[in-house]
Order: C-alpha cells, then sequence, then structure tokens
C-alpha cells in the first residue's frame, strides 16, 4: 500500500469515528470533520482539502502540519508514528499479503511429504514473532470489513409524535428481517453518539430530538449505511442555545420567557444567569427557527435581515453567520471585523469560500452596529449586499433543495430585526420585525 493509499484511509477513519459514512458526506460533515480537527488539533484543514484527500484525488502528499493534525487526532504522536502503527501498512512493509500467505502455506503443505529435518527452536520463534501477528492482523482486517448481505431488502420509515414539540419523541420503523450482517443500528444524526443498537426481533425504535431543524437519521448494518431518511423538526418559535466547541460538549438551551428585546430578536445575560451558562469557556451562541411547511426552493431567494452582536466579553475577533438551511446543505457568511477579514468566510451548497483564500474584507465592519445584509440567490449567482452596498458575488452549481429553517451563528449575543425570506416575484416565504417573536 502507497502512502498515498494510507491517507485516504486515514480520512476514511476520522469519518468512521464521527459517524459518517464517506460515500455520503454532506457539505455540513465536511465542515462538522475540519470543525472537529481544528478543535482538537489547533491544525484547520480545509474542506477543499479534506475533500481531496478522502477522494485520493492528490499526486502528492500534503504538508507535515496536515499529516500530523490527522494522526494526532486518531490518537498518534505524529504522522509516522500512525504509519508505523496502521494495520495495513505494518502489512504492507513487511510484505506479507494474502496471496503471500497462500503461497506459503501451499509450500508447506508440498513440503510435508518430503523428509525435510524439523526446524531449529530459533526459527519457530521466529514464525511465532513474526507470521502469527501478521495472520491476527489479516484476520482483524477482515472482521473489521465484514460484508453485508441482502441489503436491499431493508425497509426504514419513520414518524414523529408530535407536531412541533422540543423535545420531539420519532417512532422509527424497521425491517432488516433478510438483511445478513453481524449488527444492525440507527442514527437519528450526524452525531455517532446517538447512534442506536436495533435487533430483528424487534421492529420499532423511539427517540428523542432535543432540538429542531432537518436531520438525516441512518440504518447501519455492521459499518455501512443502508438505508438514510430524512426527518423534519419544526419549531413553532426561535431556539437559542449555547454551545462549547470543545469535542465531546453539548450544546444547552438558553430557555427565556422571551427572545424579544425592544423590537428586536435575541437574548440577554441575565437569561445566560438564569440557565448556568458559563461564558468564560467562550462558547458560541446560535438562534435558529424552522417552520412546520417545507415548500420553497433554494434556487431562487431574497434574504434581508438586519443584524448587531452584543458582547459579553472581550473578543479578538467577534463575528455574526447569517444562515439558510436546506434539505442538502446551507448558504451563509461569516461577518468578522476589518482586521480579522481572515476569518470571515461564504458558503453555500458545497461550495464553501474562507477569507484565507479570498478578499472578503467588503463584508466585515463593526459588528457591534445595526448592519443590513441582504443575499440573492438565483440558479446561477448568489449576491451579498451590505447596507445596500454590493459586496460578493459568486457562481453557484449545486442545488439545496428546499429551504428548512434560518439561523444566526456569533462568539456573543447576536441580534435580529427586520428580517425576511422571500421569492424573486415576492412570495413571503418568512418575514418577522419582531414587534412580537414568532
Amino acid at each position: 500500500m502507497s502512502e498515498q493509499e494510507i491517507v485516504k484511509t486515514s480520512l476514511v477513519e476520522i469519518c468512521n469515528k464521527l459517524g459518517y459514512a464517506p460515500v455520503t458526506m454532506t457539505q455540513r460533515n465536511y465542515e462538522h470533520l475540519s470543525q472537529e480537527i481544528e478543535d482538537k488539533t489547533g491544525i484547520l484543514i480545509s474542506i477543499s482539502t479534506i475533500k481531496r484527500l478522502l477522494n485520493g484525488d492528490f499526486a502528492r502528499l500534503p504538508q507535515t502540519a496536515t499529516l500530523n493534525a490527522i494522526s494526532t487526532f486518531l490518537g498518534y504522536k505524529n504522522w509516522q508514528e500512525y504509519k508505523m502503527d496502521h494495520l495495513k501498512s505494518f502489512v504492507s512493509e513487511t510484505a506479507i499479503d494474502d496471496k503471500i500467505i497462500s503461497k506459503a502455506l501451499l509450500q508447506a503443505r508440498q513440503s510435508e511429504t518430503i523428509d525435510i529435518p524439523p526446524p531449529a527452536k530459533k526459527l519457530n520463534l521466529k514464525w511465532v514473532i513474526y507470521v502469527a501477528p501478521l495472520l491476527v492482523i489479516l484476520a482483524f482486517i477482515k472482521i473489521k470489513s465484514r460484508p453485508v448481505f441482502n441489503a436491499d431488502q431493508a425497509t426504514f420509515t419513520v414518524q414523529r409524535t408530535t407536531s412541533n414539540d422540543i423535545p420531539n419523541t420519532v417512532v422509527f420503523n424497521y425491517d432488516i428481517d433478510k438483511v445478513v450482517a453481524d449488527s444492525f443500528f440507527i442514527q437519528q444524526s450526524w452525531d455517532k453518539n446517538r447512534r442506536v443498537r436495533i435487533s430483528k426481533q424487534s421492529h420499532t425504535l423511539t427517540d428523542i430530538y432535543y432540538e429542531p431543524g432537518y436531520h438525516t437519521a441512518k440504518l447501519y448494518a455492521n459499518d455501512s449505511i443502508i438505508r438514510t431518511i430524512s426527518i423534519s423538526i419544526p419549531s413553532d418559535r426561535w431556539f437559542c442555545y449555547a454551545y462549547d466547541i470543545k469535542p465531546g460538549n453539548v450544546q444547552v438551551e438558553i430557555k427565556s420567557t422571551s427572545y424579544l428585546h425592544d423590537g428586536y430578536l435575541g437574548f440577554d445575560t441575565i437569561d445566560l444567569i438564569r440557565n448556568q451558562i458559563k461564558t468564560e469557556a467562550e462558547p458560541i451562541y446560535f438562534q435558529t427557527f424552522f417552520p412546520s411547511k417545507i415548500e420553497f426552493s433554494s434556487d431562487s431567494f431574497i434574504y434581508k435581515a438586519t443584524v448587531r452582536m452584543k458582547e459579553i466579553k472581550p473578543l479578538k475577533c467577534p463575528f455574526i453567520v447569517c444562515e439558510i438551511f436546506g434539505q442538502n446543505g446551507s448558504v451563509y457568511f461569516m461577518s468578522d471585523t476589518k482586521g480579522c477579514a481572515n476569518h470571515a468566510a461564504v458558503h453555500i451548497g458545497n461550495k464553501h469560500i474562507p477569507g484565507s483564500d479570498a478578499d472578503l474584507s467588503t463584508l466585515c465592519g463593526d459588528p457591534f452596529q445595526w448592519t443590513e445584509y441582504e443575499m440573492r440567490v438565483n440558479a446561477d449567482h448568489l449576491i451579498i449586499y451590505r447596507n445596500g452596498q454590493e459586496v460578493y458575488i459568486t457562481d453557484i452549481k449545486s442545488n439545496m433543495g428546499k429551504i428548512t429553517g434560518l439561523g444566526f451563528l456569533s462568539n456573543g449575543i447576536c441580534q435580529a430585526d427586520q428580517v425576511s425570506l422571500t421569492t424573486p416575484a415576492g412570495s413571503v416565504i418568512y418575514k418577522n420585525n419582531f414587534e412580537q417573536v414568532k
């Protein structure tokens, strides 16, 4: 196995570790994977790089920092240690594979008819030390890649028990009686911690969604995804959350008697205190809204929002993200201060433009002042306006499906006013001036 193949395999291992199937990765999955690596290693690997490595679309090895970040994420000190310890690499370096072992066994069988003196104990010891572990390794590899049969015979459906309550219990119905595999699981979203083991003796599983959104549930046989199904968990109001970006931490809902303050959407520091949100860890705060009806396409729309940020604690790079969610991805922009324009970003579908690769300073300004942003999306382009001035344009080629929700994200308290989402013809998808929160 070449080192390029080992690199690709390492990305597959990371996907599996995070509960993703490499062949069905979405843009949101790539974003989460990149963020998880950066959170754990301090090294940012761009989404485009992750895609190239995962697809094996590279002729030269990545930079050492990238390789070390990958191996550190997988629990190794550096890339060299990962490469040397990797099972398949070990088999390759010792020049023993299935064919060589088969040939050795064949020669051993043939030698049984020849009167050959018994080998010295030293040779027996060498056989035990070198060959026996390889046989164990090969057996492990074969077990890890356990085959699945009759996967096309599986069925997988879901229904909600309530219309728009949070938490929301859903009922999964499945039939895996004809599928041949060692184990089966249902995973309700991208979070591998939400994977539940199921059996053929039962055809129903109930689970709880604690946040609104458009989720993709997966039916696993062994380590393979054999069915996926979309689940819309709508909300009849805006929800606010605090999220610590450190790996393993979960988001906490910021409960409030009202998210309405002087005609704008948001929460305040009193809400943080009441919900025992610790601000010293610099959590991310976000607000989301997911309507019950999903009927408008993301191919063409006009989005407007007036936003500003309230600082909770001193920040070097305060930012605000305005996002529109779709069935197959999202469109958003990240605005920062002029001095932190390197952190800005524009994203739509499977296209991501980081501030490190493009000049996005025109998107940025003073996040503490009310700023009107507008996004116009049509079949070919995304155009972003800031206070009525066009500041960025890019071509688009992907389809995110129907619009499923709206969101704001910030490392402070994001306050929003006059949010609207319409079709180019003027049909209202969502509109709110927050005189009364809906």
